[in-house]
């Protein structure tokens, strides 16, 4: 059984590099936030805007391309005591209701 657990683990972990490269293809290695490009081998982030955990998909019109510095402001969990004054974060927050 943990060889099963083992190898649908692997293939999930696959399959969303498989998302992660289609996304960054699309939106053309583009922070969605800055706008600023995303080189090779820069470190970014993919966000759900619908959370999995609310039945949200890996679908493209779900996720949005961020630079790495964004991860830290989405999953903070202090983010209610200091980032609603975070211009950056509005700008996020912005972003992700459209």
């Amino acid at each position: 059984m943990d060889e099963e657990l083992k190898e649908t683990s692997n293939l999930k972990a696959i399959e969303w590099e498989k998302i992660k490269s289609k996304l960054r293809f699309l939106r053309n290695s583009t922070c969605e936030i800055t706008k600023e490009y995303i080189g090779g081998r820069d470190k970014f982030y993919v966000h759900h805007i619908l959370p999995k955990e609310k039945v949200g998909t890996d679908e493209m019109d779900n996720l949005i391309l961020l630079k790495y510095k964004f991860k830290k402001l989405l999953t903070s969990e202090n983010a209610k005591e200091y980032l609603p004054e975070n211009q950056m974060y509005q700008k996020l927050l912005k972003t992700i209701s459209k």
